[in-house]
Parts: structure tokens; sequence; C-alpha cells
């Protein structure tokens, strides 16, 4: 039984061609996205091969935006399903789009990380806080070794100085990824929801907060501090 067809209110329109461009958006197709995973692939690869860098044998997938590259890098770089761990982060206040303090929810185990070669995965470095706070965390917690990849860097948005290790494209463009096409499924479902007295789940979740860089699991033993 279809409980909701979801074409019924969605007005977006997904693009799935080369990326767009206006004066201040970049537009990402999912088929620009993955040519751009690809090509990190290609790199990190590379740099594998040169003895630039241990290969990497977990990757870490900073959702939501870590998830389409993932999917793609870790097919190629021979990475196992098992192998990837996942940070819960978040960086922009969900109320006004605009950067705000790292906040940390689901952290990986400390035995998953330590002496392993990471590889941090998200779609963009722009003020760079989400992927400094997870590059110090892969650090504290034992990691053998700590790389990232992302699709877009943009440098001249940087509030910490980082810089990812590899990218797919320089720019100082707003971009707007595929799968946000889809944030307007959310806003329509929230509608609905609301309207049979039901709360939504980005409501149910608001009060939940989150870990402050620093504060998360550490076991000393583990990190052979004792």
């Amino acid at each position: 039984m279809v409980l909701w067809n979801p074409m019924e209110r969605d007005k977006s329109k997904i693009y799935d061609g080369d990326p767009q461009f206006d004066e201040k958006h970049q537009d990402e197709s999912y088929k620009s996205m993955q040519r751009r995973a690809r090509l990190l692939g290609k790199a990190i690869g590379n740099a594998v091969e040169r003895k630039l860098t241990p290969p990497p044998n977990r990757l870490l997938m900073i959702p939501r935006g870590g998830y389409f590259p993932a999917d793609t890098l870790t097919r190629a770089l021979d990475i196992s399903g098992l192998a990837n761990i996942f940070l819960g982060a978040k960086s922009y206040d969900e109320e006004t789009d605009l950067p705000g303090k790292i906040l940390f929810g689901q952290v990986p185990p400390v035995e998953l990380v330590v002496g392993q070669n990471i590889l941090i995965v998200d779609e963009v470095c722009d003020t760079g806080q989400t992927l400094y706070a997870a590059h110090q965390l892969m650090d504290d917690m034992g990691a053998n070794s700590v790389i990232s990849g992302v699709l877009q860097y943009k440098p001249d948005e940087t509030k910490t100085g980082y810089i990812p290790n590899f990218w797919g494209e320089l720019t100082d463009m707003w971009v707007r990824y595929a799968p946000e096409a889809q944030d307007e499924l959310g806003r329509i479902y929230r509608e609905r929801l609301r309207a049979a007295g039901i709360i939504p789940p980005s409501e149910m979740n608001r009060g939940l907060g989150g870990l402050e860089p620093g504060t998360y699991f550490h076991d000393p033993a583990i990190l052979g501090e004792n």
C-alpha cells in the first residue's frame, strides 16, 4: 500500500548533467560528484603506490555529505564495507544555516581507530572546522596515520587553516549538491507529520545536543597510557 507518493508535491528538479554555475552558486549533479570521487580515488591510490602515504584500511565517513563519495572511495581503494566507521558531526546551525559550534554525535569506538590508517571523507572543506576536529580526534584516539579527501575545497572560507590532503576541485562558490534537492521532501514530510499531530524526527532530536570535541569516550588502557 502506498502511504504517500513523494512526487505528489515534489517540485524540485534533480539535475544530472555537468555542474551548472551562476554568479554565486555551483550545482553538483550525482554524475559530477561521482566523477570527482573517482578522481579522488585515483589520486589517493597514486599517492599510496608512490609510498607518500600508507594505504588507508579504514574509512571515516562524516554523514551526511560523506555518504556519496565514501561509497565510491571504499570500492576504488579496496576498503571493506566492514571497515567503514562513522563520525556524526554538526558544524552548521540548522536554523540559520551558518557555521556554528562543532558537536559530535556518534563517535567510533577507540578499538576501531587505534593503530589504523584512517581516510576521512566529506563532501566539502570550507571553514575546515569539521575536518580539523575529526582529524584531531583520530590522532587523539591513536590512529597510525590520518588523511582526508573531499570533493570540493574552498581555501578562502577557512577558519582553521586546515587543508585536506586530497580534493576534487578548488572553488570559491557555494556548492549545492544533488542530494540536497531532497531537503524539500523533508520539509513536506515535516508538514504532513505536524498536520497529523506527530512530532517530526528533527524536532525530537533538537534537544539531544552533542559532545564537544575532547569530551568523547577516552580509554587510557587502549591507548597505552597506563
